[in-house]
């Protein structure tokens, strides 16, 4: 859309990238990486969290306390459980992308 928005004023679309961004590489602290790592099963279940609320009316302390209690439905517990997955693959390619690709995370939605 940024494209077409300069292609529309008849200018051309300034770089994506700046020279160099595409081959530069970030270094982060274990803590940091640490972080990015354990940041996705939170972000998983806070999606998980607000769908059923936009789509059930769910309140989230229910479904918090369904979760303690060890109380949720399965297919519920599958739907987080694919979330958790998706969101741990989402942050992979920074580690590697051959992570990705074993057996243990290529997994049928329901």
């Amino acid at each position: 859309m940024d494209a077409a928005y300069y292609l529309a004023q008849k200018k051309r679309a300034p770089s994506f990238l700046a020279e160099g961004e595409d081959k530069a590489i970030i270094y982060r602290s274990k803590a940091e990486e640490q972080i990015a790592v354990s940041i996705a099963g939170f972000y998983a279940l806070e999606c998980g969290l607000s769908y059923f609320a936009a789509t059930r009316g769910e309140l989230p302390s229910e479904m918090l306390s369904s979760i303690v209690n060890n109380s949720l439905p399965e297919k519920d517990q599958l739907f987080f459980e694919r979330l958790a997955n998706a969101t741990w693959k989402a942050g992979q390619p920074f580690k590697g992308l051959d992570r990705i690709t074993r057996p243990a995370f290529i997994l049928p939605l329901f």
